[in-house]
């Protein structure tokens, strides 16, 4: 199975919900554990409202958020204005320890040419 959904939501927490049923649906198409599901669940939705909270730039008003399900594998990429993916590494950092928990992988990548971050999340069954 090699699948791909994308979605353009605004900065606004009330589409964190949309983000959260998506992922739980497509992890259920992939046959992915409750506990897994749950997991997804909370990653997505952790580091969208994290995202839409720590962005002060009036310039920021939406992300993409990509879907690819490869084999046994959901990868999530988020990609927001980099003004808005101020990941504080600290250990007082509640949101980034929880989505670290969750999932299998978690990167930030920045672009500072074009001023966008990526922030992927990997989660593998089993």
């Amino acid at each position: 199975m090699n699948n791909t959904i994308k979605l353009s939501l605004p900065l606004n927490p009330a589409y964190v919900s949309t983000i959260r049923l998506t992922s739980s649906s497509i992890s259920e198409r992939m046959n992915f554990n409750i506990s897994e599901v749950e997991d997804i669940k909370t990653a997505v939705s952790e580091t969208a409202t994290y995202v839409i909270n720590t962005c002060t730039s009036l310039n920021c008003n939406s992300f993409d958020v990509t879907f690819k399900m490869e084999n046994k594998t959901l990868f999530v990429d988020m990609l927001v204005p980099t003004l808005c993916a101020d990941f504080s590494e600290s250990p007082d950092n509640i949101s980034l320890m929880m989505i670290k928990g969750c999932m299998d992988e978690f990167k930030i990548n920045k672009d500072t040419i074009n001023n966008f971050t990526n922030i992927s999340l990997v989660k593998m069954k089993g």
